[in-house]
């Protein structure tokens, strides 16, 4: 049967409204992904709308223990989406994790609790082949407490089922395991399970957070499925090495290549690449529909087009097929791997199939069967046309429709409640006050009801009654930036969390050092750890655990090797009084500048008016909290009357633009005109069209003043902007020339300041007494930095990550010609473009040559920073208007750039490059919703440097929980306090590491705001009892030392607490030398409060040294030593002795606790005596 005439999301209400009716689950087979996800959205919004008592409640089961839940929150939703594997035929690189996670999880709720009911798939994911379900269901099972099981067979079987072992679970299909306690992420479920064990027995069962690493919720049970669609059991490789050797001998393949793969499947552990020999390791392969029941009923979306999909996927399949047979690389055939068009045309004829088509044209003699027609009406663009869209709702209201209308958020409906108001639509607002509830929107009531929700597009059904209006059709379309919901960890890099051994670190005292491991030494008859550092001439420094608070790890924005401190010169000393000074000179002039500009009366902007609402509700994406807040910040500068001088930091596509275009849209709207200045052509020309295409729907006036303007357009622009008939205008310095006049400037708008020249920036100092500043620069800042200078700059930090930046497929290839030649061919035939960095000018005409031969179908351009500025220029615009296929460049696109165009890139020698300069690069693609790729292209392997190899790794592995990305961000962030603070800053930075500079910047801006800044004492502690962490409570010694790194940092009884839960939580019970430890950490804390310089227990008597600072209530004190006498001995007026007599350990650290708590007391009675 077929059904035709619907549009836009229609056909969602239709799939939602036949799963509703029929009680089938339903497979929607789609041409491409895109269509998948679009349906799916609509589908699951109608669903949700319509249908919402239909669907199952999906809240957790709580077990007869009130406490428990009875199983994790799956992911598994009514309406999901199974995602093809997101690699290309017979690629030499394994799926990302969310799509197989996501394949993985699909497959086996269809075979077990089928949560979903409607399942859409494109048809490349259709058509690719997985292990039949019978595999998969012998290797399903369910676990719950109090269940026997062996934890080693457990955690064998973890990785059989292809889960990865790693130190810290983070990610989907890892695990880990600490003593009797086991992480796993389980594809089925939102959060990992912490499963504890007490020799074979599971005695509890935990969820938790991947990111705190604590524990939310106790369950009672879980089920485990495989990690990924085939399984990795040596009878399986076995299989698969005798397929390979077998194909390898009949087609007479070079030995040399079936050797290095049947090596690998040597080791009996997954590698890069292995799902394309899944045919040679299973006997039985399957399909999506053969995991699914009889009777489930099959939509097929435009048929043609599904066909026609599968027929250029297969030839595609074909080419990468034989590109690997002619590597010598023996694969599975195209027919074992994928469906083919007759094997699909047959599983269709099989099954209930529904075809839904847009159009079928009539027969014209009317003996047409099986063909359902309906009689839609498209909904067109009202963006800019508000009373053409309150005339389609009257229309629909005469005619007795339900109208609903869907908003991306609660903010929109907010706008076009306005709107109505705005223009005084009393039918229509008397229509919205008595709008029909949630669930039964759409019921013929002649209403009107809004809602939040996102459709792909309205359509209007007159059978039905019912007009859909969206949020497209209104306000444009918005794109939902696609964000994992997980956060980064707050965990700061700078923490020595993944410190290794050899690294730079920086001691307070003692200056810059390399670390060189923990170490436990014995003390007299106990045992502590201690962090190893060495310094010049080889002269070690051992630092106790409860001192690492004085220990950083040394960043400085580069690749730089500082020169080791030397221990006991003063020299260090020197160093961090000679910052500080230069530190205290910046900030004086910086506060001093601030002062003066909140005292100038600048122009007070008007509130919000309904056009800057309707440009707002304009922008593509939904905006990111960081974008909103500082929106906030930037609309209240301008709404003050002092004048605005505000920088936005964030890179390349975080979303600083819109934020701009709304500081202007809001300036224009009170008659003032305004200016931005931008250092290159290249990003004037970026600016224009993006300001001009947002702008256009508004009468307002954007021009271009640069080179690119012949000088009888210069005239005719400059003569406008003085009277005033240009609004907005985008120029390089050209702007800041003495024959430009404004007849009312109110906004400047800078770009990367720090990239004019010296003339110019004085011209903007100038400028900054007249009117208002908004500046921004791709360079992000730490938010460290800015908390430093709070108080002295108005700074906002965008650093959301744009949608799938961190989803860029990067391989490590070998330097080969015709895989050059396939890249840049794929990325040409899908309309793209593409990088090829070099970075030696030297040899960058004989690449541009190379390229010429190996792939002459594409159109090269070279650009690097030795050519003519203007012809450089020009260039980069032509391939910015897609006048070139492929651009040969140096690391000048390093920042800046940002076309969405160009989804690939390939970096030669990228064994050269530093992890912050790779990073920077390959974040120039991935900027659209098309898969990205990122190809590190390297000589022979063998050839590379460990630090080389190392980095590729890391780039390679990146991801936005990973130390790397930490790492590579931190990095690239204090590089930009270069910029913004200037090179003698960054000089002082290089000197002390980023840490210390900005504790040393903190000090100085406190001190001169006139705020108290007190030196903390750091005591002296020596207490003969074992303090340290052993290696089998925790093996790591990196989450060692990120623990020792929390315990050193405790500041108050409630972080105690916190810790000692989470040790407990992730670690298991906590053993005597820890529990001693975390008792020290107590006692120095109250050491610090009353200002104790050192403790020592010598025999059976504690001997206390406090700081000259040190107060306390005399009265009460004299009272307190006398009634303590003769246990308490004074031996000076700061040094007591307190004897304790023989205690050891936990007993020892009570009694001291005890007696310095008695001491805290007093210091408090003596606060008190003061305040009164």
């Amino acid at each position: 049967m077929s059904v035709t005439g619907l549009l836009n999301s229609g056909w969602g209400l239709f799939l939602a409204t036949a799963v509703n009716q029929t009680g089938k689950r339903i497979l929607v087979i789609t041409p491409g992904e895109e269509d998948a996800q679009k349906i799916s959205t609509d589908t699951k919004f109608f669903l949700k709308t319509f249908f919402s008592d239909s669907i199952p409640d999906k809240k957790p089961i709580i077990a007869e223990q009130t406490d428990i839940i009875e199983e994790l929150p799956g992911i598994i939703e009514p309406v999901m989406v199974l995602p093809a594997w997101d690699t290309l035929p017979f690629e030499d690189l394994s799926p990302g994790i969310e799509s197989i996670s996501q394949r993985i999880a699909i497959l086996s709720d269809s075979l077990n609790k089928k949560h979903s009911r409607i399942i859409f798939t494109s048809i490349n994911s259709f058509a690719q082949f997985t292990v039949s379900p019978d595999i998969h269901l012998a290797h399903s099972r369910n676990f719950e407490i109090f269940q026997h099981t062996d934890m080693e067979k457990f955690k064998e079987n973890l990785v059989e089922l292809g889960y990865k072992s790693v130190n810290r679970v983070e990610e989907k299909c890892e695990f880990t395991s600490r003593g009797g306690i086991l992480d796993v992420f389980i594809p089925l479920y939102r959060n990992p399970v912490r499963i504890e064990f007490f020799g074979d027995e599971i005695t509890d069962l935990r969820e938790f957070d991947p990111v705190t690493q604590r524990s939310t919720q106790k369950i009672f049970q879980f089920s485990l499925i495989p990690a990924k669609e085939f399984l990795t059991t040596r009878e399986m490789f076995k299989t698969c090495i005798e397929k390979i050797r077998s194909k390898q001998d009949s087609l007479g393949l070079d030995e040399q290549a079936a050797d290095e793969i049947i090596e690998k499947f040597g080791i009996t552990a997954p590698f890069e690449g292995i799902e394309r020999w899944l045919p040679f390791m299973v006997e039985k392969t399957g399909t999506m529909l053969d995991y699914m029941e009889s009777g489930t009923l099959i939509a097929v979306v435009e048929p043609e087009h599904v066909h026609e999909n599968l027929k250029l996927f297969l030839e595609d399949a074909y080419f990468e097929y034989r590109k690997v047979l002619k590597m010598g690389i023996p694969v599975p055939e195209v027919e074992e791997m994928y469906l083919s068009g007759t094997e699909l045309q047959n599983l269709l004829q099989e099954h209930s199939t529904l075809n839904l088509e847009e159009f079928i044209p009539e027969d014209p003699s009317g003996s047409e069967t099986n063909i359902y027609r309906f009689k839609n009406r498209s909904i067109p663009s009202f963006t800019g046309r508000p009373k053409e869209l309150f005339n389609i709702i009257s229309e629909a209201v005469k005619r007795g429709e339900d109208i609903l209308i869907c908003c991306h958020g609660e903010d929109q409906i907010i706008d076009l409640e306005n709107r109505f108001i705005a223009y005084e639509n009393e039918n229509i607002l008397h229509l919205l006050d008595h709008s029909i509830t949630h669930q039964h929107a759409g019921q013929n009531t002649g209403q009107i009801t809004m809602l939040v929700g996102e459709l792909s597009g309205g359509f209007s059904i007159p059978e039905i009654h019912l007009t859909v209006i969206s949020a497209v059709e209104i306000f444009g379309e918005k794109r939902i930036r696609k964000q994992k919901q997980r956060k980064l960890s707050s965990e700061s890099f700078s923490s020595l969390s993944d410190l290794k051994i050899g690294d730079y670190i920086v001691h307070f005292n003692h200056g810059i050092g390399r670390y060189l491991g923990i170490k436990l030494i014995q003390v007299g008859d106990v045992e502590k750890d201690f962090i190893s550092l060495e310094y010049a001439d080889g002269d070690k420094l051992y630092v106790p655990i409860d001192r690492l608070n004085l220990v950083q790890r040394y960043l400085s924005g580069e690749q730089h090797h500082p020169t080791l401190d030397k221990l006991g010169a003063k020299n260090w000393d020197k160093i961090k009084q000679k910052i500080k000074k230069s530190i205290r000179d910046m900030t004086q002039e910086l506060l001093k500048l601030y002062a003066q500009r909140k005292l100038l009366k600048g122009h007070a902007y008007s509130q919000d008016i309904q056009w800057q609402r309707e440009f707002e509700a304009g922008f593509e994406y939904v905006e990111t909290d960081d974008q909103l807040l500082t929106i906030e910040s930037v609309k209240k500068d301008m709404e003050s009357e002092s004048m605005m001088d505000r920088l936005i930091c964030g890179d390349v596509g975080f979303g600083k633009t819109e934020v701009a275009m709304r500081a202007a849209f809001k300036a224009i709207n009170d008659n003032k005109q305004v200016a931005i200045l931008v250092p290159t052509t290249v990003l004037a020309h970026q600016h224009y069209q993006n300001f001009k295409k947002r702008f256009q729907p508004f009468p307002i006036s954007v021009e271009m003043l640069s080179r690119f303007r012949k000088p009888k357009e210069q005239k005719a622009i400059i003569g406008k902007l003085k009277v005033g008939a240009i609004d907005l205008v985008i120029g390089t310095h050209r702007l800041l020339s003495k024959d430009i006049e404004f007849k009312d400037l109110g906004l400047l708008i800078i770009d990367e300041e720090h990239r004019f020249g010296v003339a110019q920036k004085e011209k903007i100092k100038q400028l900054r007494n007249q009117i208002d500043i908004l500046m921004m620069t791709a360079t992000p800042i730490p938010r460290t930095l800015n908390m430093s200078l709070m108080g002295i700059r108005d700074i906002s930090i965008i650093n959301t990550p744009p949608k799938d930046r961190l989803a860029i497929h990067t391989q490590i290839i070998k330097f080969d010609p015709k895989f050059i030649r396939e890249v840049i061919m794929r990325e040409l035939n899908r309309g793209g473009q593409v990088y090829f960095v070099h970075n030696r000018i030297q040899s960058i005409a004989t690449v541009a040559e190379y390229l010429s031969n190996w792939v002459p179908e594409a159109r090269t351009a070279v650009a690097h920073g030795q050519m003519d500025e203007k012809h450089l220029e020009k260039i980069m615009i032509d391939f910015m208007e897609k006048k070139f296929d492929v651009l040969l460049c140096t690391a000048i696109i390093e920042s800046g750039l940002d076309i969405p165009n160009v989804n690939t890139i390939l970096i030669n020698r990228a064994d050269k490059f530093g992890l912050a300069q790779l990073y920077q690069l390959r974040g120039r693609v991935g900027r659209d919703r098309y898969q990205a790729f990122a190809y590190l292209l390297v000589p022979d392997k063998r050839t590379l440097t460990t630090v080389a190899k190392r980095r590729l790794s890391a780039i390679q592995e990146l991801n936005e929980l990973g130390s790397g990305f930490r790492l590579a961000t931190y990095d690239m962030d204090i590089r930009g306090t270069g910029n913004l603070l200037g090179r003698e800053q960054h000089g002082h930075i290089k000197a002390v590491g980023f840490d210390l500079y900005c504790q040393l910047l903190e000090e100085t801006v406190q001190e001169l705001q006139g705020k108290p800044v007190e030196q903390e004492i750091e005591p002296n502690l020596n207490l003969p009892v074992n303090a340290f962490i052993p290696k089998n409570y925790i093996n790591d010694i990196n989450q060692r030392l990120l623990i020792y790194r929390k315990i050193s940092t405790i500041k108050s009884t409630e972080d105690m607490s916190d810790l000692r839960t989470e040790l407990t939580d992730c670690y298991g019970s906590i053993p005597d030398s820890i529990n001693n430890l975390l008792s020290i950490m107590d006692i120095k804390r109250i050491c610090i409060s009353i200002k104790i310089e050192s403790l020592d227990m010598q025999k059976d008597t504690l001997i206390m040294v406090f700081h000259s600072n040190a107060r306390f209530q005399q009265d009460s004190f004299a009272r307190y030593i006398a009634r303590k006498s003769p246990k308490l001995v004074v031996v000076s007026a700061k040094k007591f002795m307190y004897r304790l007599g023989n205690l050891k350990d936990m007993a020892l650290l009570n009694r001291i606790t005890e007696i310095l708590t008695e001491f805290e007391s007093l210091k408090e009675l003596s606060e008190i005596a003061s305040e009164g």
